[in-house]
C-alpha cells in the first residue's frame, strides 16, 4: 500500500506526481509493449484484473475502466512528471517482476560476480558459467508437449515463461486467470522468451500470450524474438 503506483492509483484524477527511476522505468518500457503490440499489452487492466478475482484489495474499481491503452504515454512528461488521469488505474506487473530480476543482477554485477543465475517467479537473470563450465541449464514445464522435453542453456541471458496454469480457475463462463485478454482455455499453454534482459522476456512473454499462437507468432517474427 506504501508503493509509489499504489498512491497513484488513490490519488484523485489530476493529482501530478514525480515518478521515481525505478517506476519511469518499467512505465516507459510498458507504454513500448502497448505501442508494439496495438494494447494487446496494456498498463489500463486493473479494473479487469479485479472481475477475475486475481486483482488487489482496497480499490473501488467500479468506474475506473479505460481501454485507450495509446494514452498512456501522454501522462508522464520529459521530465518524469506523471498525472493520475481520470478513469484509470495502473498496473505494471506484466514488466516489473522482470525489472526486479534486473536489479539483482545489476547488484550482483556492481558487486563483481561475473558468474550466476537469479530468479524471481520463473524469471530469470544468467552470467557467465557454472563452476563446472557448463551453461545455466533451464527446464521448461512441459503440460503443453506430452513427452517433449525443452532444456535451454543460458549465459548472459534472461527467460520469462507467461501461462495460467499457477494462477487460474474455472467458473461457470470459463478459465479466469491473472493474464487479462488471454484467448485461450486451455490451462496447460505458455509462452517462453528469452532476451537481454529479463523486463523484456517478461513484457514479450505476457504480451504474445495474450495475442494467441496466430498473433503472437507473427509479432515474435517481426520483432526477432526468440520465443516458443
Amino acid at each position: 500500500p506504501d508503493s509509489f503506483i499504489s498512491k497513484l492509483n488513490r490519488a484523485q484524477p489530476g493529482e501530478r506526481f514525480q515518478a521515481p527511476a525505478h517506476f519511469r522505468a518499467v512505465w516507459e518500457k510498458a507504454c513500448d509493449f502497448a505501442s508494439m503490440t496495438g494494447g494487446a499489452f496494456t498498463p489500463f487492466a486493473l479494473p479487469r484484473l479485479a472481475e477475475t478475482g486475481f486483482g488487489p484489495d482496497g480499490f473501488d474499481f467500479a468506474q475506473e475502466w479505460t481501454t485507450d491503452w495509446s494514452s498512456c504515454r501522454e501522462m508522464m512528461d520529459e521530465n518524469g512528471v506523471i498525472e493520475r488521469p481520470d478513469s484509470v488505474l495502473l498496473d505494471l506487473s506484466a514488466v516489473a517482476k522482470g525489472y526486479s530480476v534486473d536489479l539483482m543482477a545489476e547488484c550482483l554485477r556492481a558487486h563483481g560476480v561475473s558468474a550466476f543465475m537469479v530468479e524471481i517467479g520463473g524469471e530469470f537473470m544468467t552470467a557467465g558459467l557454472k563452476a563446472d563450465r557448463q551453461p545455466w541449464w533451464i527446464d521448461l514445464e512441459s503440460h503443453a508437449m506430452g513427452d517433449h522435453r525443452v532444456r535451454l542453456a543460458l549465459c548472459g541471458q534472461a527467460l520469462a515463461t507467461s501461462g495460467i496454469l499457477h494462477q487460474s480457475e474455472f467458473s461457470g463462463s470459463g478459465v479466469k486467470s491473472h493474464i487479462v485478454g488471454a484467448n485461450t482455455t486451455d490451462m496447460t499453454k505458455s509462452v517462453s522468451v528469452m532476451a537481454d534482459s529479463c523486463m523484456l522476456a517478461d513484457g514479450w512473454a505476457t504480451a504474445l500470450f495474450v495475442l494467441g499462437a496466430d498473433a503472437g507468432f507473427k509479432v515474435a517474427e517481426e520483432n526477432g524474438l526468440a520465443a516458443l
